[in-house]
């Protein structure tokens, strides 16, 4: 995990903070170490969350926004349900919640947001994957929340058992 920042022709400072996640989780086949597989600014721009789909974690960390310095939060992560595999976050429009696709259990989780002390707090689960899907098949992809905040749309990637028009 670094920040860099952006130069007014587009190009890249070197890293500004760098951290070095550790850690793994309970599935032996794609939790054997820790690996971000996202990262998202807080709406309001003071923290910056990385999702570690190897370690079952959602990493916060304090935004100094006017120069990418990064710094680790208090709490410094969420933990998500073990062998779930967070992979992607968004923030509703709203600030007040965010949503976290898990690839390996495939659900989309609803997550309270505590904006001033950037902390995540689990609501509910969802299955990304019809009744009768084949979760061995499929993995969760991504998701986005509409701009009115009314919608939220999500992939998977694999086949699905069941086709809707």
């Amino acid at each position: 995990m670094f920040s860099l920042t952006l130069a007014t022709d587009g190009k890249l400072s070197g890293p500004v903070s760098k951290f070095q996640l550790s850690g793994s989780g309970p599935n032996p086949r794609r939790q054997t170490t820790a690996h971000a597989h996202g990262a998202v600014i807080s709406p309001d721009n003071r923290f910056a969350l990385v999702n570690g789909l190897g370690t079952d974690k959602i990493m916060v960390y304090k935004l100094t926004a006017t120069s990418a310095v990064l710094t680790r939060n208090t709490p410094p992560f969420f933990t998500a349900k073990p062998g779930s595999g967070p992979r992607h976050l968004a923030f509703h429009p709203s600030g007040k919640w965010a949503y976290c696709i898990s690839e390996l259990d495939l659900t989309s989780n609803v997550l309270n947001w505590d904006a001033k002390v950037g902390k995540l707090t689990f609501v509910e689960s969802v299955p990304t994957l019809e009744a009768g899907g084949d979760i061995t098949k499929n993995r969760a992809g991504e998701e986005i929340v509409e701009k009115s905040g009314h919608f939220l749309y999500a992939c998977n990637r694999g086949p699905s058992e069941k086709l809707h028009a």
